[in-house]
C-alpha cells in the first residue's frame, strides 16, 4: 500500500486531516505500506508512525515551473546505431511489460496499459534487436502543464534522445514537470540542460523492508511519485 496526505490549512485546526490519516492507517492494517517525506519530517513518520525503513536511493527530486522558460532542443537525439525509438502500440505491450518488470521488481500490466492509452497521452519505447530497452511518456497535469513520467532506458543517451522526441511533438509547451531520482547524475543534467528548476525532495519510507529487486539506475523519470516505488 501507499499513504499520502495533503495538508490543507483550513483543516489544520479541526483535526480532519489526523481523522484521515488515522481512516487511513486502519484501512490498511498490518499490511506494509509506503509513503514520502520531505527530508526534516523523517525523524517524525520513523517515530510516530513505525516508517522505519528508508530507502535513500529512491530519494526524488521534483523538478517543475510553470513559467514558459524550458527549452527541449538542448537535448542530444543521437542514438546507438542498433537502438530505434518507435511510436507506441499495443502490440508493443508485451515487451515493455517484459522491461517495466526489470525496473521496479512487480507486475504492473494493467497500470502500463492505462497510462500509455490515457488521453492527451504519448508514448515512445526504444528497441534494441527487438527487444525493449527503454520507454516514456508524456501528458497534460492536473497544472495543464506537460508531465514526463515515466521515462525509463538501459543507456542515457537513449533517455535523453526519447524526452526531446517526445517534448517537441507535443502540443503543450508552456511549463514542466519531471520526477528524477536524486542519485541519477543523468537524468538531473538533462533537466538542467532544458533548464527547469529543481524543487522539493522526497525520501521514500516503508514500514518493513520491501522484497523485490529493482533498478533506479534505469529511472530517469519516476513513474508517479505517490502510487509508485519507481
Amino acid at each position: 500500500g501507499f499513504m499520502k496526505i495533503y495538508n490543507i490549512s483550513d483543516f489544520t485546526s479541526s483535526g480532519k486531516n489526523l481523522e484521515v490519516w488515522n481512516a487511513c492507517k486502519e484501512l490498511i492494517g498490518n499490511r506494509n505500506v509506503g509513503t514520502n517525506s520531505v527530508p526534516e519530517k523523517i525523524g517524525i513518520y520513523q517515530t510516530r508512525e513505525q516508517f522505519v525503513v528508508h530507502e535513500e536511493e529512491l530519494l526524488i527530486q521534483e523538478n517543475d515551473t510553470l513559467d514558459d522558460i524550458i527549452s527541449p532542443d538542448k537535448l542530444i537525439d543521437s542514438l546507438p546505431e542498433d537502438v530505434i525509438l518507435e511510436t507506441y502500440q499495443e502490440a508493443h505491450l508485451p515487451s515493455m511489460f517484459q522491461y517495466d518488470f526489470k525496473v521496479c521488481g512487480f507486475n504492473r500490466e494493467l497500470l502500463l496499459k492505462l497510462n500509455c492509452e490515457e488521453k492527451e497521452t504519448k508514448t515512445i519505447v526504444a528497441f534494441k534487436n527487438e527487444e525493449c530497452v527503454g520507454f516514456g511518456t508524456i501528458k497534460r497535469s492536473c497544472q495543464d502543464i506537460p508531465l514526463v513520467s515515466p521515462l525509463y532506458a538501459d543507456d542515457p543517451n537513449v533517455a535523453e534522445a526519447m524526452l526531446k522526441q517526445l517534448m517537441l511533438s507535443y502540443p503543450l509547451k508552456k511549463g514542466f514537470y519531471m520526477a528524477t531520482l536524486f542519485h541519477n547524475k543523468e537524468a538531473n543534467d538533462m533537466i538542467k540542460k532544458i533548464g527547469c528548476p529543481p524543487t522539493y525532495k522526497l525520501a521514500r519510507l516503508y514500514r518493513r523492508k520491501v522484497p523485490v529487486i529493482f533498478s533506479p539506475e534505469k529511472v530517469y523519470g519516476v513513474f508517479d511519485v505517490n502510487l509508485s516505488p519507481l
